[in-house]
């Protein structure tokens, strides 16, 4: 072992006394002795392999002590084992050690192993009720071992590592080391200082640790919202329970060649129990009929799991485990003012008992949070705003549900009909899909809330988008497009499998995304906020799968678009049309506020990206809810009151019949379709939506004049939108006749060729326009 430094000389005068306490309590009343000889190993694995064959060779040993770390051991005991040389080390504490097929047959150790250690930080954490911690480690043996079995016991108990960094500390000497080590430790705070997470866990020695507090100090990662916990090395363990067999070494240490030794240094006590195990490991071999020879010359080959018996040695009971591992419970110490006091206790099962209440930088003994308010950048249900947001999106899906039931009362009514009730109600269910969605944002994110958000929204977005696009585009097909309209009829079960099959695909899509490459939580942070995105594992296959979904999702809201702009003039009963267009338009503004958003990647905005996205969402569904639900609700309402109110007046004529349509306008949105002109009985003025042949011929408003006195028919633009006068056609040259396959369309025709459509407003209307124009097969 090594012998350079105040402490390891110490450890080392130890072990010669304890030479003298084997001998007179255990070896000579057995008529055994026991003999110690000490090689310098100056720290280096070629020396401490060395020392291991001149142990051999010279002495003639049978047991190795040593070494202090576990890099140095691990090649130790590996030769060791070949040499038949049994080893004990007080302070190596590496998992690898622990391997039975590799060190199970010679080495044991008399400290806990990092594996234990690793799942009693672990086990104190959670029993602190912290849910998250940041774990800085050495780079060294000691510290990935440790932190390895932290992060499997974290994960088992659900404890989220916020973030994981290993720091090379090096020993500092040179000035490029030390330059290098200062900012490795700056980019490990960094790191963890934007994971909004202030438990910290460090795993290394009191050098290190001296080295990283002073950098995370000035970076203000140290302070009341902190707490610090730190592996064994930290404190430079020194667990004595035998305090007369302890203070008895000291004092004959310090009358002999250590004056100034006043305590057993860090690590000694177990190196001490190291001696007593192997010297009373080799007594039982002895006793159990195992030959001296054998045992001399190294031909034992009993696994230490079977030759280690259990004993009370100056760190308490030492027993070992299957492995060679020692069994035993761990102290946590809480340091504060000074003061070192014991705070809990985690035994080898990790059941954590508290002895005393620990005290923080503040000064108090309640345990800060590990996230504090400040840095949370995301809503919880139990906040204010959390609370907030669930009645909002609640009170929008209560009402969404309550539209669609009152749509339901009213399925009789022609405005219903002409959505289709399952187009209705299938709008509803995705705007109530759409909110529920959101909901899924609120609190820390998991694999199921990334994966569901992203499922609900796309789902939500289809059930609202395609149902439109498949009413839009029955409409269109019938009057806008002239080639579709005169093809052979299809039915409307071509579109219906369409629109089924474009949302099967979505299905698909979404499947093969979650399957393959599923939404997983990651940090979301900088130093004073801290959220979570919803990312693949793989970057580039993460944004090639968003760019299709939002490609996807734009390319059905234009087709939505330049359909409901195509037959937005269109006069229907419920006036689909222009109603949807409307939620189009909206949809598309929304969307585009919505995607700005998004590409604003500030972990400061996060907060604020969420309310812009939550408003925005409640804004689209209570638009569409308007536009759509809304609309009918309302027309079915004033069409019973209108039809009371007709039922209960004197029958008018005809023509004047036809002015007191509800639809009518002229110069506006309200008032009669039709409009006589002062000193012309027979003369009438209106606007109609028109649609001329073309295939890229759109419905647009015209003015009429049907000048029965004088016999001609006029139309032309209506006023503003073109200064051309229109056209002009004798009456006896002019035919109408009900057009083929749209509902309340005239289609007009001159010497036999069609000219044009004319939407009337109602079944009223569209009979009245058929009495002013002439049959076709009256054109003469």
């Amino acid at each position: 072992m090594c012998t350079d430094g105040r402490s390891n000389r110490a450890i080392a005068e130890y072990l010669r006394l304890t030479t003298s306490d084997i001998n007179a309590r255990l070896a000579s009343p057995l008529g055994h002795s026991v003999n110690l000889t000490i090689l310098d190993s100056g720290g280096t694995q070629a020396r401490t392999v060395a020392n291991a064959f001149t142990a051999v060779r010279s002495v003639n040993a049978i047991g190795l002590l040593g070494e202090a770390t576990s890099s140095l051991t691990v090649p130790l005991a590996l030769v060791a084992q070949e040499l038949g040389l049994y080893t004990c080390s007080g302070s190596a504490t590496a998992t690898t050690l622990s391997e039975q097929q590799v060190f199970g047959r010679s080495f044991f150790r008399t400290i806990a192993a990092d594996d234990v250690q690793g799942v009693a930080l672990a086990q104190f954490v959670k029993a602190m009720k912290w849910n998250a911690c940041v774990v800085l480690a050495s780079s060294s043996t000691y510290g990935r071992s440790i932190a390895k079995v932290f992060q499997s016991t974290a994960a088992q108990i659900g404890l989220l590592v916020a973030a994981r960094e290993f720091v090379e500390f090096g020993d500092g000497d040179a000035d490029a080391e030390s330059a290098s080590r200062d900012l490795a430790i700056a980019r490990a705070l960094q790191v963890a200082a934007e994971s909004g997470v202030r438990v910290f866990v460090f795993m290394g020695v009191a050098g290190e640790f001296l080295a990283l507090g002073a950098k995370a100090r000035d970076m203000g990662l140290i302070g009341p919202e902190a707490v610090w916990i730190g592996s064994e090395g930290v404190g430079e363990l020194s667990e004595i329970v035998n305090t007369s067999q302890a203070q008895s070494l000291v004092t004959r240490a310090s009358a002999a060649n250590l004056p100034s030794v006043t305590s057993m240094e860090p690590y000694a006590a177990f190196f001490v129990d190291c001696y007593w195990a192997l010297a009373n490991m080799f007594v039982e071999m002895l006793k159990a009929g195992t030959a001296e020879a054998d045992v001399l010359g190294r031909n034992v080959r009993l696994p230490v799991a079977q030759a280690l018996k259990p004993f009370d040695g100056i760190t308490g009971r030492v027993a070992f485990g299957g492995d060679g591992s020692r069994l035993s419970a761990f102290s946590m110490f809480n340091m504060f003012d000074g003061k070192t006091v014991e705070a809990a206790t985690i035994d080898a099962s990790g059941a954590v008992r508290e002895l005393a209440k620990p005290r923080f930088f503040s000064g108090s003994s309640t345990p800060p949070v590990d996230r504090p308010e400040a840095f949370i950048a995301y809503v919880r249900y139990a906040t204010a705003g959390g609370i907030l947001f669930m009645v909002v999106t609640a009170a929008i899906a209560m009402a969404v549900c309550v539209g669609a039931v009152m749509v339901v009362m009213h399925r009789h009514s022609i405005y219903v009909r002409e959505y289709g009730l399952g187009v209705l109600l299938t709008v509803s269910l995705g705007l109530v899909v759409l909110l529920l969605a959101s909901v899924a944002w609120l609190d820390e994110q998991t694999l199921y809330t990334c994966n569901g958000s992203l499922w609900g929204s796309s789902i939500g977005l289809q059930l609202m988008l395609l149902p439109l696009l498949y009413r839009t585009f029955r409409t269109w097909r019938l009057s806008e497009n002239i080639l579709l309209w005169k093809r052979p009829a299809a039915g409307n079960k071509l579109p219906l499998i369409v629109i089924t099959n474009l949302f099967l695909l979505q299905i698909a899509f979404l499947t093969l995304w979650t399957l393959l490459f599923p939404l997983q939580p990651k940090p979301f942070s900088s130093t004073t906020s801290f959220s979570f995105q919803c990312r693949s594992a793989d970057s580039a296959l993460h944004m090639l799968f968003t760019s299709i979904q939002i490609s996807w999702h734009l390319l059905l809201l234009l087709a939505l678009v330049y359909l409901t702009s195509s037959t937005r003039s269109l006069r229907t009963p419920a006036r689909t049309p222009r109603y949807v267009h409307f939620v189009a338009i909206n949809f598309a503004l929304c969307a585009a506020v919505a995607l700005a958003v998004s590409i604003i990647q500030v972990p400061s905005f996060a907060l604020g990206g969420f309310w812009i996205d939550s408003l925005v969402k409640w804004y689209t569904v209570i638009f569409t809810l308007g536009m759509v639900h809304g609309r009918v609700l309302q027309q079915s309402r004033n069409a019973s009151r209108h039809a009371l109110s007709r039922a209960s007046s004197p029958a008018d004529d005809t023509m004047y019949a036809l002015l007191a349509e509800q639809y009518g306008h002229l110069g506006g949105s309200t008032g009669p379709s039709l409009a006589a002109i002062p000193g012309k009985q027979h003369s009438m003025v209106g606007r109609f939506a028109v649609k001329f042949p073309g295939a890229l011929s759109t419905w647009n408003q015209h003015q009429f004049m049907f000048a029965l006195d004088e016999g001609y028919f006029g139309v032309t633009k209506a006023f503003g939108q073109d200064a051309a006068l229109g056209q002009v056609w004798r009456i006896a040259h002019v035919g109408a006749r009900k057009a083929s396959g749209m509902e309340w369309v005239v289609e007009v025709l001159v010497e036999g060729k069609v000219v044009m459509w004319i939407q009337a407003n109602g079944a009223t209307q569209f009979k009245q326009l058929l009495e002013m124009l002439p049959a076709e097969g009256r054109m003469g």
